[in-house]
């Protein structure tokens, strides 16, 4: 919320963001805070979204790297093995920075020519 706040000067949206951030569920009449993630499908969660991963979009805009972001969902393409491993280690850092998590089921590492899936969809097609 302070990074937020260093660029949003109205703080009727930055109550909004907080709400959106600062989250209480009910469940069998207990209320349960959620410390870490926002709500899913709230008109806010791609804007927030954007704005605490811009540094990652940032730290990836290299003439030799490919990458493309939706939410934390990442895709980065490079030409040698060498700097898909500087781009490995420029996500790891920022991703520990952030304290983010990779999904182990959805992080792969190698070859283009083995193919890979980006938001539920398989490249190359089948």
């Amino acid at each position: 919320m302070a990074d937020l706040a260093l660029q949003v000067h109205e703080q009727r949206l930055l109550d909004l963001a907080a709400q959106c951030l600062t989250r209480t569920a009910e469940r069998g009449g207990l209320f349960l805070d959620h410390p870490r993630g926002m709500r899913l499908a709230w008109s806010l969660s791609s804007l927030l979204g954007g704005f605490y991963l811009c540094c990652l979009d940032v730290a990836l805009t290299r003439p030799d790297v490919f990458q493309l972001r939706y939410m934390d969902n990442v895709l980065v393409l490079t030409p040698t093995h060498h700097q898909s491993d500087q781009a490995v280690r420029v996500v790891n850092d920022l991703f520990d920075e952030l304290d983010l998590l990779k999904h182990p089921d959805n992080t792969y590492i190698g070859r283009i020519e083995r193919g890979f899936t980006f938001l539920g969809r398989r490249y190359p097609p089948p």
